[in-house]
């Protein structure tokens, strides 16, 4: 009779403290898996439009060099730029 109740309690102590233990430690998984995916994404996007940037950047000191300067490698250079974009 008593192995019973001591098995009877032992199973309940398993669903009751490991069991969401358990459902706990896969749900902080799957959301860190989430949160991982999101920041290398935004890492992505963050590194393309630094990218973007600096082509502006480029274009931009070309293009001024072209209108202060208003030679042929200026010109050429301005282009090159603009075709990157």
């Amino acid at each position: 009779m008593k192995t019973s109740s001591l098995r009877r309690k032992f199973i309940i102590f398993v669903i009751i403290t490991i069991i969401p233990i358990a459902t706990n430690s896969i749900i902080s998984f799957i959301i860190s898996k989430q949160i991982t995916y999101s920041y290398d994404n935004m890492l992505n996007k963050m590194s393309l439009t630094k990218e973007v940037k600096n082509s502006l950047n480029d274009s931009f000191t070309n293009f001024n060099k072209y209108m202060i300067e208003s030679s042929k490698e200026s010109k050429k250079n301005m282009r090159q730029a603009m075709i990157r974009l």
